[in-house]
């Protein structure tokens, strides 16, 4: 099976149609059917036809890696580069001349520390504390702390999170996959796109927004959601894909 219609079968399996691929890519639809039918004339060349193939596959939730190799034995594989640096040996030669003696600078270091040492060796041993002896006799003697001080046990931790700590200026989404896996995709009302891909059975995502977050879901039976602290469940029946908007303070949505 050739790129264009290993692209489509992934795209397809992930319940998506070339619009959701193309607003998850930013890559056209015109040129996303393109390639789904092997004509890679629009993409501008091989390079660029290997980052769109890789942008689709990272957006439908297929392993990459494989697909490319298809390219590459089809459409050529790129001349590798060599990494190995030129080597000049006049300017190696100049180099080694400016370099400075570590080995010299390093002695004179540990003859100075030696020096200083011993001094300070000689001065601690030629001082008395107030009784007359000297300070190397001297033992000090720890402080005996009462047992008897009441004891206080440190404050419990409070909990976290953004669904925890429910603000209700922001909206505040948490997405667990209950079912085997699901396709979704997350964007904030900025037209940021905070996640998409698949997750797998027992993947939980948390998620925040001061105006907006807008879902795209490949399986809705396959997840349960918890919008603003209350708990939705499964937006919609297994199998059906789901767009829905969430706003603060508005748990239920406006599905699609």
């Amino acid at each position: 099976m050739t790129v264009g219609p290993r692209l489509t079968e992934a795209r397809e399996q992930a319940g998506l149609t070339v619009e959701d691929v193309s607003r998850a890519t930013r890559i056209r639809g015109t040129l996303i059917r393109a390639i789904e039918a092997d004509d890679f004339g629009p993409c501008g060349g091989a390079v660029y036809a290997r980052g769109h193939i890789r942008s689709i596959c990272q957006a439908i939730g297929a392993d990459s890696e494989p697909i490319v190799a298809a390219f590459d034995a089809e459409h050529g594989t790129p001349a590798p580069v060599d990494p190995t640096p030129h080597f000049d040996p006049e300017v190696a030669h100049r180099t080694g001349k400016r370099q400075p003696n570590w080995s010299a600078a390093m002695a004179s270091v540990l003859v100075l520390v030696s020096a200083v040492a011993g001094f300070q060796l000689l001065s601690s041993a030629g001082k008395k504390n107030p009784t007359g002896q000297s300070d190397a006799g001297v033992v000090s003697v720890p402080k005996v702390v009462s047992s008897t001080a009441p004891q206080v046990a440190p404050p419990a931790p409070k909990p976290t999170g953004p669904v925890a700590l429910i603000n209700p200026k922001l909206v505040s989404l948490r997405v667990t996959v209950t079912g085997s896996k699901s396709w979704i995709s997350i964007t904030s009302s900025s037209g940021k796109v905070l996640f998409q891909g698949i997750l797998r059975h027992g993947a939980q995502q948390d998620f925040t927004d001061a105006k907006l977050l807008r879902l795209v879901i490949g399986d809705s039976g396959a997840v349960s959601l918890v919008v603003n602290g209350r708990e939705l469940g499964a937006p919609g029946p297994k199998g059906r894909v789901t767009r829905v908007d969430f706003a603060p303070g508005d748990p239920d949505g406006a599905g699609g």
